[in-house]
């Protein structure tokens, strides 16, 4: 059992357009060293860290630093864990890091090749090479995400329940998520007695410091961020439509489609009709929306509106209207969704 586990946050990152900019410095908040100091000597204390991250590694021949704000987090950890003399288990696996890593510089290089080619000419992004770009960068970011979200995350489960420590320090995204889904470690025999998360209150930009590093500070009761559930799901049906051609695990549906014919599996859509008219409930990469049309053995008309609560941010708020007609064994038409100035093609078939 798990007497105490802590969802922490070791690190604030700063992104624009994916892409990070800054980061800001987290020290562990007192409360966290308070209850490390007040264990006994020998208590087993699993980490989200590894030796590993403390000097620079190679990748393709690329040297990588670690993130400087997780180093100067967990080395505070470390440092209060030794003090007490308690047993640090290293729970991320480098191996699993180092794919992430490289699958990362992988979906980097695409994004530069296609920004340097669309400056020297704009219309690169519709040519055929533009498109097979875009193509494999899509491929390589939802690579990217599973193994950093769940890969990795598999793994330290593994090495939890190999060594079954005291307590476990990792990152709130990852704890919030296993509260919140019991059965997951639960499966692998391990269990939760107590849970705690950090949060940061940043210092505004205007106060003079008097550090340079922001401090966590223990909530007195946790709430775990739902979305956490919702943003997981997503990453799943990205990896799920890549690897096995399908959006949802024991789906059934009526119909199959895609939104994007440059990248089948980034516009995979099921359509499960319910009742007698035609209409019902869409699940694709972005989420889940409701629809209502009409079909026929010539054509096909159906509006699509999401369930912002169970979709992605970047689905879109106002009504996707379908128009197409039938070609040989599949209906293939255009979308439009004009408060979005959004248009495309798209295919429909029954499975």
């Amino acid at each position: 059992m798990v007497e105490r586990l802590y969802g922490v946050e070791h690190g604030i990152s700063m992104q624009m357009a994916g892409v990070r900019i800054s980061e800001s410095l987290v020290a562990p908040s007192k409360g966290l060293l308070r209850d490390l100091l007040s264990q006994p000597q020998g208590t087993k204390v699993g980490i989200e860290f590894t030796p590993e991250f403390t000097s620079p590694f190679q990748i393709d021949e690329v040297e990588i630093k670690s993130s400087p704000s997780a180093y100067f987090y967990w080395r505070r950890i470390i440092r209060a864990c030794q003090m007490r003399k308690l047993d640090i288990v290293y729970l991320e696996d480098f191996p699993t890091y180092k794919r992430f890593t490289r699958k990362l510089m992988e979906a980097t290089a695409y994004d530069q090749i296609l920004f340097q080619n669309f400056l020297k000419d704009d219309s690169f992004l519709d040519n055929e090479k533009g498109k097979e770009l875009e193509r494999k960068k899509y491929i390589a970011e939802v690579e990217k995400d599973y193994i950093f979200v769940v890969e990795r995350e598999e793994k330290i489960l593994e090495r939890i329940a190999q060594t079954q420590p005291n307590i476990v320090i990792l990152g709130k995204g990852h704890t919030d998520y296993l509260i919140q889904n019991k059965k997951i470690p639960a499966s692998m025999g391990i269990s939760v007695d107590s849970y705690q998360t950090e949060d940061v209150s940043p210092i505004p930009w205007h106060w003079e410091r008097q550090q340079p590093f922001e401090r966590a500070f223990l909530r007195p009761e946790p709430k775990p961020d739902a979305n956490i559930l919702k943003e997981r799901e997503l990453i799943m049906r990205k990896y799920r439509a890549l690897t096995d051609g399908k959006v949802i695990v024991d789906g059934k549906p009526d119909f199959v489609g895609t939104w994007d014919l440059n990248c089948l599996p980034r516009g995979l859509f099921e359509m499960y009709v319910e009742g007698k008219n035609f209409s019902g409930i869409i699940e694709d990469t972005l989420g889940t929306a409701s629809f209502a049309g009409q079909i026929g053995e010539d054509g096909i008309m159906f509006a699509k509106n999401y369930d912002l609560n169970k979709s992605a941010q970047e689905a879109s708020k106002h009504t996707i209207v379908y128009l197409g007609g039938r070609i040989g064994e599949q209906y293939e038409g255009t979308f439009e969704s004009p408060e979005d100035k959004v248009t495309g093609k798209f295919t429909l078939r029954r499975p």
